[in-house]
């Protein structure tokens, strides 16, 4: 008899549990990661094109404001650049740059 009115008693609040339960799961796998961000991120060139300079050896410091990025570089025939630019929500960059040679040329 007990467990008949249990029974009962369950598909009585069924709908209600349901909800109790989606409300409690549905942000057990939510995403809590920090949001992306360039600050304090190091980077070296993979590749380059024929007639760039920026090689394995030059190494990026890049930093972030909101959607706002800058870098200093150097490195390999790079004595010091700067680039600077935005990142778009894809988190593609959009930047230009400047730097001068170990030949003093920029």
């Amino acid at each position: 008899m007990r467990n008949l009115k249990s029974n009962k008693q369950r598909d009585k609040n069924w709908d209600r549990n349901l909800r109790k339960a989606y409300e409690k799961g549905k942000n057990l796998f939510a995403k809590t990661d920090e949001e992306f961000s360039l600050e304090n991120r190091f980077f070296t060139a993979l590749e380059n094109s024929e007639s760039g300079e920026v090689s394995s050896d030059t190494i990026f410091s890049y930093h972030q404001k909101g959607n706002v990025i800058w870098a200093e570089y150097s490195g390999g025939s790079i004595v010091k650049g700067y680039l600077i630019g935005t990142m778009d929500d894809k988190h593609e960059l959009h930047f230009d740059y400047r730097h001068i040679n170990t030949n003093g040329e920029s």
